[in-house]
């Protein structure tokens, strides 16, 4: 049996960062005409919008992701008294594929 879900999540990725890399480079090119003709608001508003597009692809893909919470952590025994044990918080961390 393939498992195919570090599959689908790499192809999530990709899309967002296909959409964001379009939307940028459009929101660049409109935002710049606009400014170089006179519209600043809507410069304004199209190069905003360009700048934050891969944030939101960023904060899209690691929405994405599946939330490991602290106890689902795996210490490594093997730790010494120069690194203790983390200290379990209430927080939960994102897990990211292994490459």
């Amino acid at each position: 049996m393939v498992d195919t879900s570090t599959q689908v999540r790499g192809e999530s990725a990709k899309i967002a960062g296909l959409v964001a890399a379009v939307v940028w480079t459009v929101g660049l090119v409109v935002g710049l005409i606009a400014l170089s003709t006179g519209h600043l608001l809507l410069a304004f508003v199209t190069l905003l919008v360009a700048v934050l597009a891969p944030w939101f692809a960023i904060a899209a893909v690691l929405h994405s992701k599946p939330r490991v919470y602290d106890h689902e952590l795996q210490w490594q025994a093997s730790r010494s008294a120069a690194q203790p044990t983390p200290v379990v918080t209430s927080g939960y961390r994102i897990r990211l594929p292994a490459r």
